[in-house]
C-alpha cells in the first residue's frame, strides 16, 4: 500500500506528517490441516518515514519476520508457539527525532 499523509495547512514547520507511514507490505502464509499440525509465516514491511515536518529527518525502513507453528486439537483447543522477530533484527517499530536530544 502506498499512502502520502501531509498537512493541508501552510506552516514554516512544513507539511509532513512526522511518524507516519507511506509504504507497507504485510504478506503472511499459512500451511496446515483442519486438525494437526500447522504453521505460518509473516512478513511486514515499513517504509521509512518522515520524522520532522520538513521531511529533512527519516527513519529508516523496518522489515520483520514472525513464525508461528502449532497444533489443532479440536475446534476448541490448540497449542501453538510464536516466535517474533525471527532473525533478531534491530528495526524499530517507532522512532522520534528531538534535536536537544542529539
Amino acid at each position: 500500500m502506498h499512502c502520502r499523509a501531509k498537512f493541508r495547512d501552510s506552516d514554516v514547520a512544513g507539511k509532513h506528517i512526522p511518524g507516519s507511514i507511506n509504504k507497507t507490505a504485510p504478506l503472511s502464509v499459512t500451511a496446515g490441516h483442519e486438525f494437526g499440525c500447522y504453521g505460518s509465516t509473516r512478513f511486514r514491511y515499513f517504509g521509512s518515514r518522515s520524522l520532522i515536518e520538513n521531511n529533512s529527518q527519516r527513519s529508516n525502513s523496518n522489515f520483520i519476520i514472525n513464525a508461528c507453528a502449532g497444533y489443532r486439537i479440536n475446534k476448541r483447543l490448540n497449542v501453538a508457539m510464536d516466535v517474533l522477530n525471527v532473525f533478531d533484527s534491530n528495526n524499530h517499530d517507532i522512532d522520534y527525532f528531538y534535536t536537544s536530544r542529539l
